[in-house]
């Protein structure tokens, strides 16, 4: 028995499973809960190349595995980041409940998992990559999914993804003994041309992101959402296991700050389209972008306490992504697929705690006081006056941007009347007295058509939704104005990483 097979090749057996028994989603959601949190919590409390005592048993936990011709290694050190990714694909799960994505998600969701800690555990660490296109290939199904008009978005977001992988393998290649000797500074500055242009392609930096805000308006949001989490995510982890085995990449000043000066760029440019956009789910793509951004510059900042920063941000993005996508996907059922401004007026006295549910996600992400991500924007923003206060403005003035963004969509959802109902398109559910609309708008509470006037308060009257809408929201508002004790466990848990950027 050895680490990587316990939480890489298990839960992969596991996910095929659950695609096989994926009829019952109630069922295939709790388990796919209990299984990630099973997981998380046997990798924080149980140490990798020991012996464990099981009644009359022993059983030893390697750290090796080698799976054709490739080793897999998990040590001792990476056990907090194992535990905390299973714990993140969690909460996602929790809110597939409420958001009812395709019953594939849950299954697909440990698969990435695994897959994702296969990132951390691959020699030579380079061959990560191959890894991170699989985890490419096998969501573009989920995105493009049968019966939908364009498939733009994740065509799109599988070529820049295979374009990538080239730049990133030849750089496997041309680096290949410089930890024995980084004389080499000719090859090295190449090495790090060609992983700068791989990575640009793969985290979708500017002005190679349109995929993110088409792929945002075509598939469902709480799929889309998970890609913009989880995928940079992965790339992003593989990033700074570059720079922990790769001194020269992070010693070299001209890529560090090639990479602030892309992070402040997509975290402007994200903001300000996001302030003008007239669509909820590309709102959400472009606020993606700048959460993008935001990983880059707290990767710049590594000599600063940057990989503090970097974990510190993760909770309050998920906190904010998984509550904004499962309400937007409320809101998209309602509205017939469609979350354009001009078909969701009025939406938010319908469904008013999904609408506040897109408000406070949106509010989260711009870095408003007393919201989960304020703290950590905080902390970014002053370390980046002292170093580039023309940075620094820019990340302000997009965070402003996506605060206007915000304003424009509580104006449309609460503020603008209603759309008008025509009376004939209006019909009488044979299974209820609700009146239901011929293009399958949502079912609202009546005895006649004089319904009109009336509209319910909806998290879809179902206790475990109320639940699992009001954890998220709270938990937003605690890591925001509560930070101390979060921090507290965010330093425990990145001490097993102190020779890290020495």
């Amino acid at each position: 028995m050895n680490a990587p097979f316990i939480w890489i090749i298990l839960p992969i057996l596991i996910s095929i499973l659950l695609i096989i028994f994926r009829r019952h989603r109630g069922v295939i959601v709790f388990s796919g809960l209990a299984i990630c949190l099973l997981f998380a919590w046997s990798a924080w409390i149980v140490s990798f190349d020991q012996v464990i005592q099981l009644g009359t048993r022993t059983i030893k936990i390697g750290e090796t595995l080698s799976v054709f011709g490739r080793d897999f290694v998990l040590s001792e050190s990476e056990r907090p980041v194992i535990s905390l990714i299973y714990f993140i694909n969690a909460f996602w799960i929790l809110g597939a409940y409420y958001s009812k994505p395709t019953r594939l998600f849950v299954p697909y969701s440990i698969l990435v998992v695994a897959l994702l800690t296969a990132v951390i555990a691959v020699e030579p660490f380079l061959f990560a990559a191959v890894i991170l296109e699989l985890i490419v290939l096998l969501s573009v199904p989920l995105l493009a999914e049968p019966g939908q008009k364009s498939h733009k978005g994740a065509l799109r977001y599988l070529a820049f993804q295979t374009l990538a992988m080239p730049f990133i393998l030849f750089t496997s290649w041309m680096v290949t003994g410089v930890e024995a000797g980084p004389g080499d500074l000719e090859l090295l500055s190449r090495a790090a041309a060609l992983l700068g242009i791989g990575l640009t392609f793969s985290l979708a930096i500017f002005p190679f992101h349109s995929w993110i805000p088409m792929l945002a308006e075509e598939s469902p949001p709480y799929l889309a959402a998970y890609i913009f989490f989880v995928f940079p995510l992965g790339v992003s982890l593989f990033a700074l296991g570059l720079l922990d085995r790769f001194v020269w990449l992070r010693e070299s000043g001209i890529l560090i700050s090639i990479v602030q000066i892309l992070g402040g760029i997509m975290v402007f440019v994200g903001g300000f389209w996001a302030g003008v956009e007239r669509h909820l789910g590309r709102i959400l793509g472009f606020a993606a972008i700048m959460e993008i951004g935001y990983t880059l510059l707290s990767i710049s900042l590594i000599e600063k306490n940057g990989l503090l920063i970097y974990f510190w941000l993760f909770i309050p993005r998920l906190l904010a992504y998984v509550l904004w996508a499962m309400s937007l996907s409320k809101i998209n059922r309602d509205s017939n697929n469609n979350i354009n401004f001009g078909n969701i007026r009025g939406v938010g006295l319908q469904s008013p705690f999904s609408s506040i549910g897109v408000l406070i996600g949106n509010f989260t992400l711009a870095g408003i006081p007393f919201l989960a991500a304020f703290p950590g924007r905080l902390v970014i923003w002053e370390a980046l006056a002292k170093s580039s206060p023309i940075i620094a403005s820019g990340t302000i003035i997009g965070s402003i941007a996506l605060i206007v963004a915000g304003l424009r969509t509580l104006s449309v959802l609460f503020v603008s009347k209603p759309l008008p109902i025509k009376e004939n398109s209006l019909k009488i559910s044979p299974l209820s007295d609700s009146v239901i609309s011929e293009d399958k708008m949502p079912l609202l509470e009546t005895d006649s058509t004089d319904r009109l006037e009336k509209r319910i308060f909806l998290i879809e009257n179902n206790w475990v939704n109320s639940i699992i809408w009001g954890l998220f929201f709270l938990l937003i508002i605690y890591v925001g104005n509560f930070p101390q004790f979060y921090i507290r466990i965010l330093q425990n848990f990145l001490s097993v990483f102190e020779h890290f950027g020495q």
